[in-house]
């Protein structure tokens, strides 16, 4: 589930591939009052963590807890589960997005296979031979009997749901730490950007990952730099630095820090 494809690694290393592109095509935008209700949910659950759990408890009681990079064990707020029917990972980020618990993953699905179909030539030049396969894998909307060849992978379609929705995305499983960023869109405001965290179990099942305020992100998946165009370079800049919490590790990418706690 968590291998990397061949097929982008060869992409990247090529010296003739732009990295700009037209924006335009399909683009799965939030209303307003979406991104409002995403940041609230977040908000709600910070705040029934912090009541229900105390002063005196540990990050030891955070649930799924060997499943995540021992580097970001402290700064992980909760673990969300999500209903083992092979779309765990969609829901996950349809959590994030504050869609409806019961078909937020088929919008999830949707919305990946129309920026698929709508940007075909990009997605093929980034994913090579595994276009198909990706897309056959998303393109699933059964509520049951979801085989292993349609659950949401990464890396693999990491920078096609953060392309997707316009969110970062973070995945802090143990040996497969690493971060997701939009590879066409301009980042919004501080305050209104999205940050989606998963963590994987057993290679089976995927969990939703609240972060605490101002937590440090693991390194930018490397093909973002080849591919995201000139819009989407502004995610990669330094975010909030003053606000950063300092983590002594080789695994932390200290450039980029995204604001966790935003309203």
């Amino acid at each position: 589930m968590k291998k990397g494809k061949r097929g982008m690694k060869r992409k990247a290393e090529e010296d003739d591939i732009s990295t700009t592109r037209d924006p335009s095509g399909f683009e799965y935008v939030l209303t307003p009052a979406e991104a409002a209700s995403a940041r609230r949910k977040v908000k709600q659950v910070r705040n029934k963590v912090h009541r229900t759990r105390g002063a005196s408890m540990g990050v030891s009681e955070i649930g799924f807890i060997h499943t995540i990079q021992p580097d970001w064990i402290q700064h992980v707020e909760t673990t969300v589960n999500m209903d083992s029917d092979g779309n765990c990972g969609f829901r996950c980020v349809a959590a994030g997005l504050g869609f409806s618990d019961i078909d937020g993953w088929k919008r999830v699905r949707t919305a990946m296979v129309n920026e698929l179909q709508e940007n075909q030539e990009f997605w093929k030049d980034l994913l090579g031979s595994y276009f198909d396969q990706i897309k056959g894998a998303v393109q699933f909307f059964e509520g049951k009997d979801v085989g292993s060849d349609k659950w949401m992978t990464l890396p693999d379609m990491g920078l096609l749901i953060a392309t997707t929705f316009n969110v970062v995305l973070v995945n802090v499983s143990y040996g497969c730490c690493m971060t997701f960023l939009p590879l066409r869109n301009a980042p919004p405001p501080m305050k209104d950007r999205i940050v989606i965290g998963v963590t994987n179990v057993n290679d089976t099942h995927w969990v939703r990952v609240i972060f605490k305020p101002n937590a440090p992100v693991p390194p930018v998946f490397l093909v973002w730099k080849t591919f995201a165009n000139v819009d989407a370079q502004g995610w990669g800049f330094g975010i909030n630095i003053q606000a950063q919490v300092p983590v002594q590790s080789s695994h932390v990418h200290t450039p980029f820090v995204v604001d966790l706690a935003s309203p």
